[in-house]
């Protein structure tokens, strides 16, 4: 989680270029690859916000955020929350598809 693989890479590795992966990989998901792993990095912090107890500064370096502000925004902006009030809050984790 913490060191997302370039989408060059990626491409080498399925023997494609990066333009058809990223084609390829918006027809099937709808959105780009960096969003969609960015996506994914965001609700794993918020799974470890809910149950670890792991500090905040070390689940933002944990999920491949390059700093606690960095992680912060990515979060408000993807959870309208930050991650502290995630934490404190009762709420049930949101599901992939009411994100």
């Amino acid at each position: 989680m913490s060191r997302p693989l370039p989408i060059r890479q990626l491409a080498t590795l399925v023997h494609t270029s990066e333009r058809q992966l990223e084609r390829a990989f918006r027809r099937e998901t709808g959105t780009a690859p960096n969003r969609y792993f960015r996506r994914l990095r965001l609700q794993h912090s918020y799974w470890l916000l809910k149950n670890s107890d792991a500090g905040i500064s070390q689940i933002a370096y944990d999920c491949g955020f390059s700093d606690n502000s960095h992680f912060t925004r990515a979060f408000l902006s993807e959870y309208n929350k930050t991650p502290t009030k995630a934490r404190l809050s009762s709420d049930p984790m949101p599901t992939p598809e009411s994100t």
